[in-house]
């Protein structure tokens, strides 16, 4: 069922926007794509962006009614589902827009490596248009074949991404590890590492994808009383 609802569209996508990119460049359509995913998904990444911020505002008011029914765990639950209904918040608000993208990132990521790989004909439908001509090297880079420079600009990004997100986060007398200095150097590492010995394609990809979430974290911060 994956295969049939996501892998398969993704590929057929891929391939049909190369086929339709004048001189049939794949890097060109990894873009287009990309650009179209989050444009797509953009409403349910910054709804999860502002329920988090608005609870991040929270929590200090959060912390003192936890402190005030330390003794009591149901008055507290109480306590703080009522300061969430007074501010109009849901806290379980950003957990379906996870759930949707978690999938289509697993997509994403099977879909371009089948086509990056050379593996997708049998799973183009009969009406897709296909490239003459299906050119992989973009500015340089063959993205069918691993790049260290692409992995590492793709980490960057990253890196990038986590800082600026983390210079917005609200002071918080809980820790959290995914805010936590080694957390934003972990993880940029981890996708550098990732990327190192896949195709580079798959470089392109996360480095505009994270671009992109930077354009909407600004956007939920900019709108975010809307």
């Amino acid at each position: 069922m994956f295969e049939t609802l996501l892998h398969k569209p993704v590929v057929n996508l891929l391939i049909g926007i190369t086929g339709s990119v004048s001189g049939g460049s794949l890097g060109v359509a990894i873009i287009i794509l990309t650009i179209g995913v989050r444009l797509l998904l953009a409403p349910l990444s910054i709804k999860t962006l502002r329920s988090q911020q608005k609870l991040q505002e929270l929590s200090e008011k959060t912390k003192t009614l936890r402190d005030r029914h330390a003794n009591d765990p149901t008055a507290q639950n109480a306590a703080i589902l009522q300061l969430y209904k007074e501010h109009n918040i849901n806290p379980l608000s950003g957990c379906l827009p996870l759930l949707i993208q978690f999938p289509l990132i697993i997509a994403l990521y099977k879909g371009f490596l089948s086509v990056l790989s050379g593996t997708y004909a049998s799973l183009l439908y009969s009406f897709t248009p296909q490239p003459g001509q299906l050119v992989t090297i973009f500015f340089g880079v063959a993205l069918t074949a691993p790049n260290h420079a692409l992995a590492i600009i793709a980490g960057i990004a990253q890196l990038a991404q986590l800082w600026i997100s983390s210079l917005h986060q609200a002071p918080s007398s809980t820790p959290n590890p995914l805010q936590s200095k080694q957390f934003l150097l972990l993880f940029p590492a981890l996708v550098v590492v990732i990327g190192w010995n896949l195709p580079a394609g798959l470089s392109l990809y996360w480095t505009i994808s994270t671009l992109l979430s930077l354009g909407e974290q600004h956007y939920a911060r900019a709108t975010a009383n809307r």
